[in-house]
């Protein structure tokens, strides 16, 4: 699906173009430069998308495509932490010497049983911490009031436990979202 994921597809329709634009003005060249300008505007037109939802406002979402050293880079993201298997992932991170990012769940924050050491590990290893709600619920059941307690509640906990790792990003239970 073209609109689903754009990322897939947005090569192709360049190369397409490009190919129709160098049989249309018999230039290889004009087709090679329809391919890479194409290419140019999808990196500056795409990484952002702003999400308007009734009950949250606008959300703005930043994927950005290359890093700000213009070194390409991909982000781990971990779900419904911290739990037991919290120190095994970290574990397998600091031996890869990589950082991730930990969607916690508020409830989980405050009846971790050794908070301090997974701070101090979470910033030793430069790892950052975003909302997952307070006690993972499907929001698609919630009204809008339970569902912004639960992201307020969250946010205030992980700023309490975790203000120098945390994001101001939230990435809903399950993945449910309406629009």
């Amino acid at each position: 699906m073209i609109y689903g994921n754009p990322g897939r597809a947005v090569p192709w329709i360049c190369v397409a173009l490009g190919v129709g634009a160098a049989i249309l003005s018999r230039s290889p060249g004009l087709g090679l430069a329809t391919v890479v300008l194409g290419g140019q505007i999808w990196d500056r037109l795409s990484p952002r998308m702003v999400i308007e939802d009734p009950r949250l406002g606008a959300l703005t979402l930043s994927c950005p495509r290359h890093s700000s050293s213009g070194q390409k880079q991909i982000w781990l993201t971990f779900d419904d932490g911290p739990g037991p298997d919290t120190d095994a992932v970290l574990d397998i991170l600091e031996k890869f010497q990589a950082s991730a990012t930990f969607f916690l769940i508020g409830e989980k924050v405050g009846a971790y049983p050794d908070l301090d050491r997974l701070k101090a590990r979470f910033q030793a290893g430069g790892h950052k911490v975003g909302n997952h709600s307070w006690s993972h619920p499907n929001f698609l059941l919630t009204d809008s009031e339970p569902t912004r307690t639960e992201i307020e509640q969250t946010q205030r906990q992980l700023a309490q436990d975790f203000p120098e790792q945390l994001l101001p990003i939230f990435r809903p239970p399950y993945g449910y979202r309406t629009e």
